[in-house]
């Protein structure tokens, strides 16, 4: 409740949604964009998004936490870094409200890579990489053992495509190649579930097997749908 509390607020004060489902906000991110880039390469909005989700896991997060091996006054340098960041992007979209975009953007932009600077002062290095890593997959999921499209969802995105450059006919073929390798691991699941089977079995005698055998029939494939009370419903990926 807390980490999503933070990126609310945060979200709010940037201008840019940051709902936990991320439909808003890849709506939002396929708009034309007019921010500036800053000397990183990384666009003002990237660096929003991915800045304060870094922050608000680091701080509210406790498998985070656990993840870099956070010191107790690291978590507390970065719990005021979180703290001045919203006060300052409040300060910064007071006094451009009545300029151009650009010059907010660039005010911004400056923002940003201080608080970053802030961020490596109070992290080792390899804190601050696994990090933003972190923060990268928490705009979308990294892995999905149902159906192996998490990793192509994610660079989908229309912000991340930006970021990495990637184009129709590249995403078109990561969605082919993923959709393969899912079905291919569907078979072999489905295979290592009749061989355990057939191993919990073996311990049983034959005239068991035989009557478990004629009791449950040859595996039934339910796809996507699933028995509740009221009725047969299709399984949605959110769900899972």
């Amino acid at each position: 409740m807390r980490l999503s509390k933070h990126l609310w607020l945060v979200g709010i004060l940037c201008g840019i949604p940051l709902g936990t489902n991320n439909v808003n906000w890849a709506q939002e991110s396929a708009k034309p964009a007019t921010t500036a880039k800053e000397a990183t390469g990384r666009s003002v909005q990237w660096n929003s998004n991915v800045l304060v989700r870094e922050l608000a896991l680091a701080v509210g997060h406790p498998l985070v936490q656990q993840e870099l091996e956070l010191l107790p006054y690291q978590i507390e340098q970065l719990k005021q870094l979180q703290y001045d960041l919203q006060a300052e992007v409040t300060k910064v979209a007071r006094e451009y409200a009545r300029t151009r975009p650009a010059d907010r953007d660039r005010g911004l932009a400056e923002l940003y890579e201080r608080t970053r600077d802030e961020i490596g002062r109070a992290l080792l290095p390899k804190q601050v990489t696994r990090l933003e890593q972190i923060a990268v997959q928490s705009l979308g999921p990294m892995a999905d053992s149902e159906d192996g499209m998490a990793l192509v969802t994610l660079l989908s995105q229309p912000m991340v495509r930006s970021e990495l450059e990637i184009n129709d006919d590249e995403i078109a073929s990561l969605q082919t190649l993923s959709q393969e390798q899912a079905e291919k691991l569907k078979r072999e699941i489905a295979e290592l579930r009749a061989r355990a089977n057939k191993t919990v079995l073996s311990g049983l005698s034959e005239e068991t097997r035989r009557k478990i055998l004629q009791l449950v029939g040859e595996p039934f494939d339910f796809g996507d749908y699933q028995l509740q009370a009221g009725g047969v419903i299709r399984r949605s990926k959110d769900s899972k």
